[in-house]
């Protein structure tokens, strides 16, 4: 399972700093609220604010709604860095951040035969659908899903049996995985091997790759900056893509 990757500090109008949590950050009436805001017009559980891999959202739970930048919101909205959120009169300020991997950081790949392939991004399907990641015509569609967190890697057995070094893995488990394991799945076998830099394909001078990415959600779409040796290069996106199809319009294809 992919734990946050975004970080989330709440400020109050005093300039005190709340950290958004694992379970979010809470704002209410009730004493047990994360802040409390001792309005009777403010439900008990008035808003939630959580972190997760894909942003930080603005959940209304209470009777009324939520002033999000001046405006009411009565549904989930996701919050980019400075937002500001109003309840009763009191406004807060969102800080939002994506903290950067740092160069030591290890990435992973499947390997099989000739054929590598990179786990670029969390979950990774393994399977024989078209939307799948890595498409295996045999397989049933989503089969495996391989889970990034915390730098390491876990696999989830969403149908059928995989093993892991020969062993069972049981079905409702995750199973964690490090360089050097072997995967079998349907007669095939993958070996997990690490994503440095002697194992990864580059394209043009590497002294010329981005020594920063940041990527910030908008309330509509995002933004991703680059850090290059010329300067810093902004580019915006219309809308969350979750993945990047090849030149032909489809997915990664292993025979």
């Amino acid at each position: 399972m992919d734990g946050p990757r975004y970080r989330c500090t709440v400020i109050s109008p005093d300039e005190v700093s709340r950290r958004v949590g694992g379970q979010g950050l809470l704002i209410g009436r009730d004493p047990a609220c994360d802040i409390v805001v001792a309005d009777p017009a403010v439900s008990r559980r008035h808003a939630l604010i959580r972190a997760s891999s894909d942003g930080v959202e603005l959940v209304p739970l209470g009777r009324l709604p939520v002033g999000h930048n001046g405006r009411p919101c009565e549904r989930t909205q996701l919050l980019a860095d400075g937002d500001r959120i109003e309840v009763s009169g009191l406004v807060f300020t969102v800080k939002v951040e994506l903290p950067t991997p740092g160069r030591t950081q290890v990435g992973f790949r499947l390997v099989r035969g000739r054929s590598s392939f990179a786990l670029s991004h969390t979950p990774f399907v393994a399977g024989g659908g078209d939307t799948d990641d890595l498409i295996l015509e045999r397989w049933p569609a989503g089969a495996l899903r391989f889970h990034l967190a915390q730098r390491e890697l876990f696999l989830e057995v969403a149908t059928g049996v995989a093993t892991k070094n020969g062993e069972p893995i049981e079905g409702d488990a995750l199973a964690a995985l490090g360089v050097g394991d072997v995967v079998g799945y349907g007669g095939d076998t993958f070996e997990i091997a690490g994503g440095d830099r002697a194992h990864t394909t580059v394209v043009g001078d590497a002294d010329a790759l981005p020594s920063r990415v940041v990527v910030e959600m908008l309330p509509r779409g995002g933004r991703v900056v680059f850090s290059l040796p010329s300067g810093e290069r902004t580019v915006y996106l219309a809308a969350v893509v979750n993945h990047l199809p090849d030149r032909k319009g489809g997915r990664v294809l292993a025979a």
